[in-house]
């Protein structure tokens, strides 16, 4: 088991790191739009376009709703990880007490 938790824990741990690269492209494409629309601010409201805004909001709603459900996810991945470390530590304490009371038997014997 602790063996295969570890390799797990590993997998996961290249799997967070891949899914940070792809935030941090995403969030310099959002600080680009961000600095467009704030260049822009006279341009956009001179359009009074309702389907240009409706879009902004909606991009942004749907960004959020997804890098939030994207960091619940991690960190119930963590949780879990973390409860899964207290399991190994469990089971090697108890190997290690069973170690422990082995060479004093041992001991005894000698």
């Amino acid at each position: 088991m602790p063996l295969a938790s570890i390799n797990s824990f590993k997998e996961d741990i290249k799997k967070f790191n891949r899914q940070r690269s792809y935030w941090l492209i995403l969030s310099f494409f959002v600080a680009i739009v961000i600095i467009t629309i704030t260049f822009f601010w006279k341009f956009l409201l001179n359009l009074h376009s309702q389907f240009v805004w409706v879009t902004i909001g909606f991009s942004g709603i749907i960004l959020a709703a997804i890098w939030w459900w994207w960091t619940m996810s991690l960190i119930n991945n963590i949780i879990r990880h973390q409860y899964q470390m207290i399991d190994i530590l469990n089971e090697i304490t108890t190997d290690i007490k069973y170690v422990k009371t082995t060479i004093s038997y041992l001991k005894t014997d000698i």
